[in-house]
């Protein structure tokens, strides 16, 4: 079903110059565009979800029967009991005590009673736990299958008020995303963050009854290009218009990640311009501390070169009274002023102040979650849903 785009609203002061510059300045950053095939897997595959990195202690309840076995060499005799109970979990000079309960292992597999939950500092997960030791601490890692997985994301990435369809869509996606990271984690301990830097994940708090029949609606389904994965981003509000995942992300230009016209956001309230000010001193502060010192205070700030006619800027500069330093306005947002919704802003000085004014919330890529709530309203369904936001995409069954 083709999707009719209204007027294409302007936001945010554009100056459509240099497109063709801009992408080969950008080709320096853009690694080459291997995507793995769809891979169909007999069953859900399990997903390795970091929730804790490098920490000295921890508190875990299991109630019921459990067993703990060294993940490393699984043919050693396992820790059993009938009972664990709540223990704090820390390390010993050559494994790991769970309360008063030693075991001398390296990577500690926690496998609990069929059908029991193992909860960490108070959230309740499904699957097993997995404790690697690390030099100074120890990371939590939850093995958990694919779909009990997106369970425990549907309702943490989106309403579970919102209209079937969008949800739906999401669902896809989240999947989708969740296997292509599957296929590049082969060298490090886990697949995915619990967190926005992969998809928000909190296991049994997020799901429900609800999230539970939306995600077994779509079990299976992924969204491919060409009969290919892709790295299937979404965002919460596009403000208007998605942005090409090359120029956020510096990946190879892709048809399915090069962004669409929107306007089915509307109802988010960062679809309206925001804006945000800061000092001319604290900013220049927080560029020294990130080692980035150009005096004590900022002196001009502009965002110089469109990348097409778009609504994110290729570079932001600032001059200080010492010196000048420029950022992609996304990397600026994430490592400097976390305050800024989204990487689709302009910048002025006025009087002793910064100002930030723009549109959106996220990094503006893929699927913009509101957008796929404003299509499901207008009767879209999943699959047009996400034909829209991954142009020239399908939906397809791995399982």
């Amino acid at each position: 079903m083709k999707i009719r785009l209204g007027a294409r609203l302007r936001r945010v002061l554009l100056i459509p110059l240099g497109a063709v510059l801009a992408s080969v300045l950008f080709s320096c950053l853009m690694p080459p565009r291997v995507l793995p095939k769809v891979v169909h897997f007999s069953k859900a595959p399990v997903l390795r979800v970091l929730l804790l990195k490098d920490v000295e202690q921890t508190d875990v309840t299991l109630e019921g029967a459990f067993k703990i076995i060294d993940a490393s060499q699984p043919e050693r005799p396992a820790v059993q009991g009938e009972a664990f109970g709540a223990r704090k979990l820390s390390l010993t000079a050559d494994g790991f005590a769970f309360g008063n309960l030693g075991v001398k292992l390296q990577n500690a597999l926690l496998i609990p009673a069929e059908g029991q939950a193992v909860s960490l500092e108070g959230t309740a997960y499904r699957g097993r736990f997995l404790f690697v030791r690390r030099e100074t601490g120890f990371d939590v890692l939850n093995l958990v299958d694919l779909e009990s997985y997106l369970c425990g994301v549907l309702g943490a990435e989106m309403p579970l008020s919102w209209p079937d369809e969008a949800l739906r869509a999401q669902a896809i996606a989240a999947r989708s995303y969740a296997v292509y990271k599957l296929n590049f984690s082969k060298d490090r301990d886990y697949d995915v963050y619990a967190d926005t830097r992969s998809q928000v994940y909190r296991g049994l708090a997020a799901e429900t009854a609800r999230a539970r029949e939306l995600v077994a609606s779509t079990s299976g389904l992924l969204v491919t290009a060409d009969g290919e994965i892709f790295c299937s981003y979404f965002h919460s509000t596009c403000g208007g218009e998605t942005v090409p995942a090359a120029f956020i992300f510096g990946e190879e230009p892709s048809p399915e990640l090069d962004g669409v016209r929107c306007g089915f956001c509307k109802d988010s309230k960062y679809f309206k311009p925001w804006s945000y000010r800061i000092d001319r001193q604290e900013l220049a502060q927080k560029l020294a501390a990130a080692g980035k010192n150009i005096g004590p205070q900022i002196e001009a700030a502009w965002v110089e070169e469109p990348i097409r006619a778009s609504n994110v800027h290729r570079v932001l500069k600032l001059q200080g009274t010492a010196g000048q330093t420029e950022f992609h306005p996304y990397v600026f947002r994430r490592t400097i002023f976390s305050k800024l919704k989204s990487p689709a802003y302009t910048v002025r000085l006025e009087g002793s102040e910064v100002v930030f004014e723009g549109v959106g919330f996220g990094h503006n890529v893929g699927l913009c979650q509101y957008g796929a709530a404003g299509l499901a309203r207008e009767g879209h369904a999943a699959e047009d849903i996400i034909g829209h936001f991954y142009p020239g995409t399908r939906v397809t069954s791995a399982y």
